[in-house]
C-alpha cells in the first residue's frame, strides 16, 4: 500500500507540473518518457506519460493524461493510470482513476502555476499540495520557489532552451516530516526536462527527459 501511494503521489505532482501554460506541454497525441536515477546514477525506473486529450482555453482547461509507471527494465510497476487535471482561475485538481480510486487532491496557496514571463532571480508564488488517498492525508508545503538560472541542455530527447526553478517544500508522508530541494530545468512548451531532489544538501534522485515525440 506505502509504495502503491508514492507512486500515485509521483503521478500526481508530475501531472499538475506537466499542464502548466506555457512551460508544460498540453498538445494533444505527445509523448514523453522520463528515466529516474538514484544518487548513484543508476537507472531505477522509466515513466511514459501520453496526453490524451486538451480541453478548454485561457485559464480554464482540462487534460487527461495516462502514467505508465515502468522498472529499469521496462516491465510494467501498475497498470496504466488516466488521470485528469483540471485548472480554473490558476487553481489545479488532479482526479487518478475512477471515482471509486478515492484518490483525490487539491492544490490551494496563491498560483502556484508557473508564470509566462521568467527571469533569473524571480520569486515565484508558494503553495501548499493535500492529497486524501484512500483516507491517508498527505501535505506538501512549498516554501521556497525561485529562479535561479538558465540553460540549454541536451538529453537523448534533443536539445532544450530551460530555466531552472529550485523549490523547497515540508513534506508530511505517513505522519513523517521531512523537507525536500528540487531543481527543475523547464522548457517553455515541453515542461520539465531534468529534476534534481536533494535530501540534506546532497543529491537523491534524478529524473531525465529522454523521448519527446
Amino acid at each position: 500500500m506505502k509504495k502503491t501511494i508514492i507512486i500515485l503521489l509521483t503521478i500526481i505532482l508530475a501531472n499538475v507540473a506537466f499542464a502548466q501554460r506555457p512551460y508544460g506541454c498540453i498538445k494533444q497525441g505527445t509523448v514523453m518518457e522520463y528515466s529516474q536515477y538514484d544518487a548513484d546514477d543508476d537507472l531505477t525506473g522509466i515513466s511514459r506519460t501520453t496526453i490524451k486529450s486538451v480541453k478548454g482555453s485561457g485559464n480554464n482547461y482540462e487534460v487527461t493524461i495516462v502514467t505508465e509507471i515502468m522498472g529499469p527494465d521496462g516491465t510494467p510497476l501498475i497498470s496504466p493510470m488516466e488521470s485528469v487535471t483540471t485548472y480554473k482561475d490558476g487553481k489545479a485538481s488532479v482526479n487518478v482513476g475512477s471515482g471509486s480510486s478515492g484518490l483525490t487532491v487539491e492544490v490551494g496557496g496563491d498560483d502556484i502555476s508557473i508564470p509566462s514571463k521568467l527571469a533569473v532571480g524571480m520569486l515565484l508564488d508558494l503553495g501548499k499540495i493535500t492529497a486524501d488517498i484512500s483516507g491517508i492525508r498527505t501535505t506538501m508545503t512549498i516554501t521556497e520557489n525561485e529562479v535561479i538560472d538558465r540553460e540549454e541542455i541536451t538529453t537523448d530527447a534533443g536539445t532544450f532552451k530551460c530555466y531552472v526553478i529550485k523549490q523547497t517544500a515540508e513534506s508530511k508522508v505517513f505522519g513523517i516530516k521531512g523537507v525536500t530541494t528540487t531543481k527543475t530545468w523547464y522548457a517553455r512548451g515541453v515542461g520539465a526536462v531534468r529534476t534534481e531532489t536533494y535530501l540534506k544538501g546532497k543529491i537523491s534522485s534524478s529524473q531525465i527527459l529522454t523521448k519527446y515525440e
